[in-house]
């Protein structure tokens, strides 16, 4: 959004660069791709907000369907390493060449919710040890007997 407000200072510069489109159009320049690169980040920004602002309701599912994809994949990694046994001309690192990515991406989520985790516990705990240090204190007089 901030480059769409100064392209314009730019546009000169910019249209002295001819550019072949995926069409072999050759009469595009290095503006009109820089335009619509503005565009695609500003259409991208307007879904993402949109997701955003979505009523949990319409999110209630997703839940079940991340453990369902979950579990599909595990019977693909499964199947696959069935497959790597049974046929020795096959790489003996399929499996984990093939599931490389979705592995790597499963460790970050695990470790960004044990980070969320750590953060709220300790939120929580400096919240208690702050309202520990602000509840009144319950204190006898001097020269009172103990109880009991």
């Amino acid at each position: 959004m901030d480059r769409d407000k100064v392209i314009e200072d730019h546009a000169d510069d910019l249209r002295m660069f001819p550019v072949i489109d995926e069409k072999g159009d050759k009469k595009k320049t290095l503006y009109d791709w820089a335009k619509s690169y503005i565009a695609a980040g500003m259409s991208l920004d307007n879904l993402l907000s949109k997701r955003a602002d979505a009523d949990y309701d319409s999110r209630a599912g997703a839940g079940l369907l991340r453990s369902n994809i979950v579990g599909q994949i595990r019977r693909m990694r499964e199947a696959l390493a069935d497959e790597v046994g049974a046929n020795p001309k096959l790489s003996r690192t399929l499996v984990d060449d093939v599931f490389s990515y979705y592995d790597q991406a499963a460790a970050d989520f695990t470790a960004k919710q044990q980070a969320n985790k750590s953060k709220k516990a300790a939120a929580k705990k400096a919240a208690d040890i702050e309202a520990k240090k602000s509840a009144p204190v319950d204190k006898k007089p001097e020269g009172t007997p103990a109880d009991g």
